[in-house]
């Protein structure tokens, strides 16, 4: 992806780069006609560990809303290296490796348990945006400092 900075190629599928991982069972729902994880399930099992990544910094939606803001995605970038199968157990890791004023990034590496096979590796670029114009805003600081602790930068 020429341009967008995004490319990625350079996104880690080195597993010690990453501090937290949720596991999730590939469901039939989540395959296609050849029984392989449909490339569209892949934003689910994302959401899912993004979530819960962040509750474990103690960080809730709800809260972002109640401060008068949502959480917008601006880009998302996905690279496939191996297929997934029903029932495998896959391991979605997350992390940020950067925050800059307006915006921050989430890099996902998803491993198939059984193997440790790299399956894909993606990253999403989120703004906050104000709720009443949807304009962005400024990362808040409380957010920044949740996620600077929990990735000790």
């Amino acid at each position: 992806m020429k341009g967008s900075g995004h490319d990625p190629d350079r996104l880690s599928r080195i597993v010690e780069d990453y501090k937290f991982f949720l596991s999730v069972r590939v469901h039939y729902a989540d395959t296609d006609a050849q029984q392989v994880v449909y490339y569209g399930a892949y934003s689910n099992f994302y959401e899912a560990a993004r979530q819960e990544y962040w509750r474990r910094m103690g960080i809730k939606l709800q809260e972002v809303h109640q401060r008068g803001n949502y959480l917008s995605i601006v880009e998302f970038v996905n690279r496939y290296y191996a297929p997934a199968f029903y029932d495998d157990l896959l391991d979605v890791y997350v992390r940020t490796p950067e925050i800059r004023p307006r915006s921050f990034d989430l890099d996902y590496l998803v491993v198939r348990r059984r193997d440790s096979e790299t399956v894909a590796a993606a990253r999403t670029v989120f703004v906050f945006v104000n709720h009443d114009d949807w304009k962005a805003v400024p990362i808040p600081d409380w957010f920044r400092t949740a996620v600077e602790q929990f990735e000790a930068r």
